[in-house]
């Protein structure tokens, strides 16, 4: 598969969709390394941090990689163990998310190419050629062989508030647990997530990709009612009585002692009132009778 392994890590276990590695070109499918394969991986930034994304520069489709590791896992290919045991998926990306943020900090008028250009990402320019849908966030100047756009606001959350709708479309459709915890596919809960909730769940997904300040303001757009609150232990505890009443207080009991020993002239304890019935019946018993003792002086 070219251009989806890296020289220096050996093999990785990548899924992808098929269509992402198609190509009409018979020379991205031999190993000549002279060939420049049309499907590359490449750094660009997503909302500030670097990431790796797949890029097909046939089907001008970018798709984002996400690698899942955890410790002690290995991979079984054919009779070959594959060391490292990550799991790479992937998923596509519309590269307006990309071009977004350098476009809100546009100073000045210039081509597309040229705003993208960043020396921290060698590869950014590439998605130049992939913004079909730029005239969803911005407005087009000049020439449009030009290629200059101006970032228009109320265009983008317009555009971001459809995104935030379809991802909430398919979380609904696919049942997607929202409670937070590992359930089983075989176990369908009966309690189902409202649509508010899938579009809150929606809003954070696609706010990863978006500056903080667009952020803010298409959670503004929205205008989602603030989550409910949990019931806490003094609502459960409120449910055992009568609904919207408080539990009735119970006399405190107190424990230990009910007398006050340091302080003089208090009551006289009673010897015999301490002692129970096995110590009086030996008590008793012992009446009239001589110490052992008393048979060894001397008479």
């Amino acid at each position: 598969m070219p251009g989806l392994q890296e020289a220096s890590t050996g093999q990785r276990v990548i899924f992808l969709p098929e269509k992402a590695i198609q190509t009409g070109d018979a020379k991205s499918t031999n190993n000549d390394e002279d060939a420049k394969s049309p499907v590359r991986i490449v750094k660009l930034p997503k909302n500030g941090c670097p990431a790796l994304f797949l890029i097909n520069s046939e089907t001008n489709k970018l798709y984002e990689l996400m690698n899942f590791a955890e410790s002690n896992r290995s991979w079984f290919i054919g009779d070959a163990v594959v060391e490292d045991g990550s799991l790479i998926l992937s998923t596509p990306v519309n590269p307006i998310f990309i071009i977004l943020p350098f476009l809100i900090r546009a100073d000045k008028n210039v081509p597309l190419e040229d705003l993208l250009d960043d020396p921290e990402y060698p590869n950014l320019h590439e998605i130049s050629r992939l913004s079909s849908g730029l005239s969803n966030v911005g407005s087009q100047l000049g020439d449009p062989d030009l290629n200059v756009w101006k970032y228009n606001q109320q265009k983008c959350l317009i555009w971001l508030e459809e995104r935030v709708q379809k991802v909430k479309t398919v979380l609904e459709d696919q049942k997607i647990d929202l409670s937070g915890g590992a359930t089983s596919l075989i176990y369908q809960s009966n309690v189902q997530a409202s649509p508010v909730e899938y579009t809150r769940y929606a809003l954070g997904i696609v706010s990863e990709y978006l500056p903080e300040d667009l952020a803010t303001a298409l959670t503004v757009k929205l205008d989602l009612p603030e989550p409910e609150k949990p019931l806490g232990a003094a609502n459960k505890r409120q449910s055992e009585g009568k609904p919207g009443l408080e539990p009735p207080n119970k006399k405190i009991k107190h424990e230990g002692p009910t007398e006050d020993y340091t302080k003089n002239g208090g009551k006289a304890k009673n010897k015999e009132n301490d002692l129970n019935a096995k110590q009086k019946a030996l008590a008793r018993s012992a009446e009239g009778t001589k110490n052992i003792m008393s048979f060894f002086k001397k008479k």
